[in-house]
């Protein structure tokens, strides 16, 4: 599906803690990310109902396919969609670009001096492209990253993404209502380079009052993989990961979060949350469950989850069935 490169993809906050995951061996060395300034408290948000219809797309290549899965894949778990950008594809082509010119890895960080170079973060990418300009507070952005073959379904692309249980979360961020994609050709490589950014800010976010909650895999299907792409950093366990997510201006604790298989066998697993997994710090409005083994072909697998949203009670369990 993917060329033998590393594939990335951030969760970008305002902090600018990023991951990267990946389907083949690293295109070149993996430096630490630093940081970026945490930016000044921001004011409350302009909250607008969910998006239920945007504007079809504008690329004209394989980018649609992606953009359109996205939003199918919204629209299935109630949240509202996401509209093309025309900020926000800037920030992509120029991120698109800079890798291009300075084909190392396939990186979210950007050096300073070197040819295209237009910010060290996503975010600074995004507000140098005029996203979110005006405004006092910052805009939250995520990125991703892949390299795919010229005739590559990128609808398949997202759905590979939505198995990796660190990288689902920006698919699956209520407030996110903006997204903008570049594309570039890979110097020397028959692939492109597609950066996708997605983003809202104080002055355009939206929410999902009807819900207020969504979970992954949906109920009742069927999941296409038993276990999880390999990603940086990677979860401790290998097998399909599950994942419950609140809006993002709620925190979202967990009391008890279990999965059971055939038989109603517990399935060994490590719970993920803000408070004890340091890739989801300043991410409270996700918890995932990571399976240490992969799971059991065609088995139906329950899942529970208890615990609050905000301080008030959050339970919920759902099935899924495995291929």
């Amino acid at each position: 599906m993917t060329m033998n490169l590393k594939i990335c993809s951030v969760l970008a906050l305002c902090v600018g803690l990023a991951g990267c995951g990946g389907g083949g061996d690293s295109a070149g060395p993996t430096s630490s990310p630093t940081p970026a300034p945490a930016p000044a408290p921001a004011p409350a948000a302009v909250v607008l109902d969910p998006l239920t219809s945007v504007p079809a797309p504008t690329y004209g290549d394989a980018r649609d396919q992606a953009f359109n899965r996205v939003n199918e894949i919204r629209r299935q778990v109630g949240l509202g969609l996401l509209a093309q950008n025309d900020r926000l594809d800037l920030a992509a082509q120029r991120h698109a670009d800079y890798l291009a010119y300075n084909y190392v890895e396939l990186s979210h960080l950007q050096i300073e001096g070197l040819p295209g170079f237009t910010g060290v973060h996503a975010i600074n990418r995004a507000t140098s492209a005029g996203y979110a300009a005006g405004l006092s507070s910052a805009p939250t952005v995520d990125e991703t990253i892949i390299p795919e073959l010229p005739n590559a379904d990128l609808g398949r692309t997202i759905d590979y993404f939505m198995a990796m249980p660190y990288h689902r979360i920006p698919y699956l961020n209520h407030a996110n209502i903006d997204i903008g994609m570049g594309r570039r050709l890979i110097p020397g490589s028959r692939a492109d380079i597609y950066v996708t950014d997605f983003g809202y800010h104080a002055g355009r976010r939206q929410g999902s009052p009807a819900t207020p909650f969504v979970v992954w895999p949906q109920p009742n299907s069927t999941i296409d993989r038993l276990d999880t792409p390999f990603e940086i950093p990677p979860p401790p366990g290998r097998g399909f990961a599950p994942s419950i997510h609140v809006d993002p201006s709620r925190v979202l604790k967990v009391e008890s979060f279990e999965m059971r298989g055939a038989g109603g066998v517990l399935v060994p697993a490590t719970i993920l949350s803000t408070a004890t997994d340091p890739v989801l710090l300043g991410r409270p409005y996700a918890v995932l469950l990571s399976p240490t083994s992969a799971l059991t072909a065609a088995t139906r697998y329950s899942v529970r989850f208890a615990g609050t949203s905000n301080g008030q009670p959050l339970n919920y369990e759902w099935s899924f069935n495995t291929p």
